[in-house]
């Protein structure tokens, strides 16, 4: 899917279903937080990365798939990092970052993709279209938040810290 079947995408999509938990993460969340957009199916995974970087003090927004991400997306681009799934109903991981990468108020986002999937060919996709970091799961929540400070203190994103 390139960047034209998800603008195609989202002129379809009501922009009214966003979910509580995002909601809830939003309006709860300081103007300045370092903010970071997470989506991945796994509700447990999910939970587990938003509450280990939240300890570590970033401000988690959670997406449960990459259309849910990608509406997060149409309506606000003040995140330090974004961490996508590889495979995702709707909207795949690398779909959206070719999106964000298309798109200047996005295209300065550092991005994260992971994947269980063992196919090598995951992580080139992932950097062709442009993630910064590949992780391949099973990794520890302390290996995602050391790559958030690495893509934090790199310079990649200076406008956003």
């Amino acid at each position: 899917m390139d960047s034209r079947s998800i603008r195609d995408k989202k002129l379809r999509q009501p922009a009214t279903n966003y979910n509580a938990t995002t909601r809830r993460a939003e309006s709860s969340r300081p103007a300045n937080s370092r903010r970071v957009l997470i989506a991945d199916e796994d509700p447990i995974l999910l939970r587990n990365l938003t509450e280990a970087i939240e300890r570590d003090g970033f401000s988690a927004v959670p997406a449960r798939d990459g259309r849910e991400a990608l509406q997060i997306l149409l309506r606000d681009s003040n995140f330090v990092a974004a961490i996508f799934a590889v495979a995702m109903s709707h909207i795949q991981g690398p779909d959206l970052v070719r999106y964000m990468k298309t798109e200047k108020r996005l295209s300065d986002i550092p991005i994260v993709v992971m994947s269980s999937q063992p196919n090598p060919t995951l992580s080139a996709d992932a950097f062709a279209a442009g993630a910064q970091v590949f992780l391949p799961k099973p990794f520890t929540p302390p290996q995602l938040v050391a790559m958030l400070h690495l893509l934090n203190r790199s310079g990649r994103n200076p406008k956003r810290q």
